[in-house]
């Protein structure tokens, strides 16, 4: 387990790292005051694998054992060491800075127009049908929490050492050299100055990496929230 490593959501999630060096997340069924969603990590389960017989490209979920609590798990869609996954709605505040997926009396504004906008603006155009993809799998399922950091791209990146760039004799990299003092050194000339203090590095995407992810966190379906006697 790897209790230092955050995680996004409302879901209780731990993570973990396989023999392999691989990253998986483990994740529980909805709990808190008067919500008790017990069996929604066999939704989130069972989605997956409808989206799989239907052709969709989805990342897969497997029942997991943590000593007495039972939850899904699955394995990271991209490589930390290499990608980053890019959550939907940091496109949109990008593309529309009057949207603020924190303010809930602003919701209404997170539509299909704001996601399409999104994608034109960044040219991203050829997933249109990836997000298609998206909205009829969740009619399917009847999924009712598809919001803004539950669909994304993953992009790679490179890292780069702020020292190596103010030390580089390349003219080309001076105004990356002045971004990046006024960016990340707070404006302390002494520091700038002296270079043995600069350890900070800077994350670069490759934007010709992008792809979208696949389809994740559905377990908000199937009418998970009801119990035995209400399906009956």
């Amino acid at each position: 387990e790897q209790p230092w490593w955050n995680t996004g959501g409302t879901r209780n999630k731990k993570v973990y790292l396989s023999p392999e060096d691989k990253v998986y997340y483990f994740k529980q069924s909805l709990k808190k005051e008067n919500k008790d969603y017990k069996f929604e990590f066999w939704s989130e389960i069972i989605a997956s694998e409808i989206g799989k017989l239907c052709g969709f490209e989805m990342l897969e979920y497997h029942l997991a054992i943590r000593g007495d609590e039972a939850g899904c798990i699955s394995k990271s869609m991209h490589d930390p060491d290499k990608e980053e996954l890019v959550e939907g709605g940091k496109y949109l505040q990008a593309f529309d800075t009057t949207f603020d997926q924190e303010d809930r009396s602003k919701r209404h504004q997170y539509n299909f127009e704001l996601i399409t906008g999104s994608l034109s603006f960044f040219n991203l155009q050829k997933y249109y049908s990836s997000l298609i993809d998206i909205i009829v799998f969740d009619a399917l399922i009847g999924n009712s929490d598809r919001h803004q950091e539950n669909w994304g791209f993953i992009r790679k990146y490179i890292e780069i050492k702020i020292e190596n760039l103010i030390n580089s004799q390349n003219d080309s990299s001076k105004n990356w050299v002045q971004k990046i003092r006024n960016l990340f050194l707070n404006k302390r000339k002494k520091e700038i100055h002296n270079r043995k203090k600069v350890r900070k590095i800077i994350r670069i995407n490759l934007e010709e990496s992008t792809r979208f992810s696949p389809i994740y966190d559905s377990g908000c379906c199937l009418e998970r929230e009801k119990n035995d006697d209400e399906i009956k």
